[in-house]
């Protein structure tokens, strides 16, 4: 069995990984934010959230989708946030 720091330390690279994937998504989120202003459409798009979402539902345990859907409806607060 694996000991705490070695968990620990794969902890840090799943959160390296997770932090650089979010970055890429905020800056991918601000691009669309910028023509989203320019067609004057609004930021908030609840059908691509749901399909965002619906998508994992078949493909994760009823646990872990609930997990990955609460995580997900706060990556969406935040990308909203950044487009406007």
């Amino acid at each position: 069995m694996e000991d705490i720091k070695a968990l620990r330390k794969k902890i840090d690279e799943i959160d390296a990984q997770l932090v650089k994937a979010f970055t890429d998504r905020i800056a991918v989120c601000e691009e669309i934010g910028k023509i989203k202003k320019e067609k004057g459409m609004p930021i908030v798009d609840e059908a691509r959230e749901a399909e965002i979402i619906e998508a994992f539902k078949g493909k994760l345990s009823e646990r872990d989708f609930g997990y990955v859907k609460s995580l997900y409806k706060r990556i969406f607060t935040l990308c909203e946030a950044c487009q406007k």
